[in-house]
């Protein structure tokens, strides 16, 4: 059996979302399938890290799809002569991208549709680039993978797609992400917010993210409780950040905000064990990562009430509406002040997150595979 995957997210660490996904699933497979030939289709140089079993064969194409006009001559150009030549069973696409052209049975994972409920995140060539393409690989598509079942449904009225194409396979969290002893959390806190307990923002820096809000609720929180919290905020800078950073120069207390960029995952796992309550209110998410990594840190969750967060944190999390600033503080004030409310929401993520792992994901991702093929 041979099995073509699209791996152009597994590029140099950290990994991101859906890098992290693709190497989990991947991890999992060539172990789980020794006697499937694998091909990674890579668009640049591959990191010999990423082989992970002497039965993948690594492919390097063509451009390397960083840009809407690239996408097309990757998937519609090289990609379809590379399945062309190999005829593979199947091909895989973490992604969500497939080539129209090949009539290889195809399955893609869809992580959400936020372009098209917030059009305004992205560039116009972009969005016109996913609102042609995607609607096209969700019918061409045998099977698809959705993240949550938030996700599936939106597939389904977004675009009409049958039920029985789509199968809910969530997300898993790394090992790394345990809880730390508090001699260790002391340390952690030193490091980074001179001894002071911190609120943590875990996330690329873009508007769907909404740490213009985050940051206004904690202006609020601070003025109202004057406690000596801090806010660490982890991700890279995306796209569209300048009005975040307009936001935190206006602060009255931007001296208690800490951005720290991109950090290793080991580093983070510290961070999240360290951290009073993850404050996590994204307006809209397909499963939202950060909520998993908390829960298995033992860390407290603040989040959102919208798309799928409710579904993932399933009362392990205090809910707030990320449009409303007065909400987002009070549940800030709310943690803070409340230690039981924390234990209680602690207590409930350790049933939670027993629904996730890798390797149920991969599971359910393989069993995709197998029903594309059969189909």
């Amino acid at each position: 059996m041979k099995v073509a995957v699209n791996t152009r997210f597994l590029l140099t660490p950290p990994l991101e979302g859906i890098g992290r996904f693709t190497q989990n699933v991947l991890q999992q497979w060539v172990k789980n399938h020794p006697n499937v030939e694998f091909y990674f289709f890579f668009d640049r140089p591959y990191r010999p890290e990423y082989l992970y079993a002497p039965n993948i064969i690594p492919i390097v194409l063509f451009p390397p799809a960083r840009h809407p006009l690239l996408y097309i001559a990757f998937f519609e150009g090289a990609t379809y002569y590379q399945l062309k030549k190999i005829q593979p069973n199947v091909f895989f696409s973490p992604d969500g991208y497939l080539c129209l052209r090949s009539n290889i049975p195809q399955v893609a994972v869809f992580h959400d549709l936020a372009f098209e409920h917030f059009p305004q995140g992205i560039s116009k060539l972009h969005l016109l680039h996913y609102r042609y393409f995607f609607p096209r690989y969700a019918q061409k598509a045998k099977r698809i993978c959705c993240v949550s079942q938030y996700t599936a449904n939106d597939i389904h009225q977004t675009y009409n797609t049958p039920q029985e194409k789509l199968k809910v396979v969530y997300n898993g969290a790394s090992p790394l992400f345990q809880p730390l002893e508090p001699q260790k959390q002391q340390q952690i806190r030193n490091q980074y917010t001179q001894g002071a307990p911190f609120f943590l923002s875990v996330g690329a820096i873009h508007p769907r993210k909404n740490l213009e809000r985050l940051l206004q609720a904690f202006d609020i929180f601070k003025e109202n409780t004057h406690l000596p919290i801090k806010l660490l905020i982890i991700g890279r800078k995306a796209w569209n950040f300048e009005n975040v950073i307009k936001c935190y120069q206006k602060m009255h207390y931007q001296k208690d905000v800490i951005f720290t960029g991109s950090i290793s995952d080991t580093e983070l796992a510290k961070l999240y064990a360290s951290a009073l309550a993850l404050c996590y209110v994204s307006l809209f998410e397909g499963f939202g990562l950060p909520l998993l990594e908390a829960m298995q840190t033992h860390t407290a969750i603040l989040t959102s009430k919208v798309t799928s967060m409710p579904e993932i944190a399933n009362g392990a999390a205090l809910l707030v509406d990320p449009y409303d600033t007065t909400d987002i503080a009070q549940g800030l004030i709310e943690l803070a002040t409340n230690p039981n409310l924390r234990s209680q929401l602690i207590s409930a993520a350790q049933k939670q997150k027993q629904k996730f792992s890798w390797e149920k994901t991969a599971a359910l991702c393989w069993q995709a595979i197998e029903e594309a093929i059969s189909t």
